[in-house]
Parts: structure tokens; sequence; C-alpha cells
């Protein structure tokens, strides 16, 4: 399903019979394997690049929040839009992220989930 949003249109994949309102807020997740997650100073990818046609959103990492081996990284965008994404904690050191610095996310519509309410 292709969803306008103010941070821009998206893409997703919904489950049979999930329906939303005008409106209404969502949250996914995605794969660390399955995001490319870019600083805006590097003209470099941090990780490796995902499919072609992929959302793009820029954001910037306001927290992390460290669960067991499990790590969430909470995104937000210009207009507050929130994202989460979660790797393993052996993971972080190779995505070299770090609070308040711009990024440019981008991934598949098949590799973000969409978290119950």
């Amino acid at each position: 399903a292709l969803f306008d949003t103010e941070c821009g249109q998206f893409a997703l994949r919904i489950p049979e019979g999930k329906t939303f309102l005008l409106g209404q807020l969502i949250n996914i997740s995605i794969a660390a394997d399955r995001l490319r997650l870019q600083p805006h100073s590097d003209s470099a990818p941090v990780n490796k690049p995902v499919d072609t046609g992929t959302n793009q959103v820029d954001c910037t990492l306001i927290s992390e929040e460290f669960v067991g081996a499990v790590v969430t990284l909470f995104f937000e965008t210009n207009d507050g839009t929130e994202l989460m994404v979660q790797v393993q904690e052996r993971e972080l050191d190779q995505l070299k992220v770090s609070q308040d610095t711009l990024y440019t996310l981008s991934w598949a519509a098949d590799s973000a989930h969409l978290l119950s309410d």
C-alpha cells in the first residue's frame, strides 16, 4: 500500500485484512540488514544498500534503548514522525550512529514490519 505522510510518500506491505483510518498513526520495525543508513555528511552508505524501489526519509537519531542483546534506535523526522530500527548490540558499532546527526534512512517496502496496535 502507498501512504502519503507529512514526511513523504511510502510503500508498506500491509497484512491481509488490515485497514487504516485517515490520519491513523502506525509503527513499523525494520531489520538493520534491510536498512540503508547514510549520514548526510558522508557520500557512502554506512551499511549494505537495499533493493531498488526503496522508501527514503531524512531523520535524526534521538535515542537508543538497550534490552538484552537488542538495541532499538529511535529516529525522528522534521515533522515529528518516529521511526524505530531494531539491531543486535554487536551490529551497533558497525552502524556508527550518533545522536543528533542527520541521516537518510531507506528500505524496501517488504522489509518493514507493521507493529501491532
